[in-house]
């Protein structure tokens, strides 16, 4: 799961004012934690977005749905020649139907209502 994609994976401060208003101590203590991240975002980055890298990974899990995939070839640079160590993808057309399959977009809105539904679970 390449960072351009989980990079689309976020939430703002709608979700942490969300997750204080749930009233519960997993809710408040969920937002209590995101908060040095979306500061540090504002910070360096000029906005407030929380990016969610490893939730997203989780996510894809269990809904597949919710990231749109790409066939394609991938090589690792083991000579050292450009990049040692470095992996290359190629998203050319050519290798569409190919099983190494790469995420490209996420559904950011259902990732969030999925996240928010699962917080108010618990009391």
């Amino acid at each position: 799961m390449p960072l351009g994609l989980t990079h689309q994976a976020y939430l703002n401060d709608d979700d942490l004012a969300y997750f204080r208003s749930l009233g519960s101590p997993v809710g408040i203590r969920l937002a209590d934690s995101l908060e040095p991240y979306a500061a540090f975002h504002m910070e360096w980055y000029g906005n407030r977005d929380i990016i969610m890298h490893d939730a997203m990974a989780v996510y894809e899990v269990i809904d597949p749905t919710v990231i749109t995939k790409q066939g394609v070839a991938v090589t690792v640079e083991t000579g050292g020649e450009y990049s040692r160590g470095a992996t290359w993808i190629d998203r050319g057309m050519q290798h569409a139907a190919s099983s190494t399959q790469v995420g490209v977009s996420v559904d950011n809105e259902r990732f969030r209502s999925f996240l928010r539904d699962r917080i108010a679970q618990y009391k």
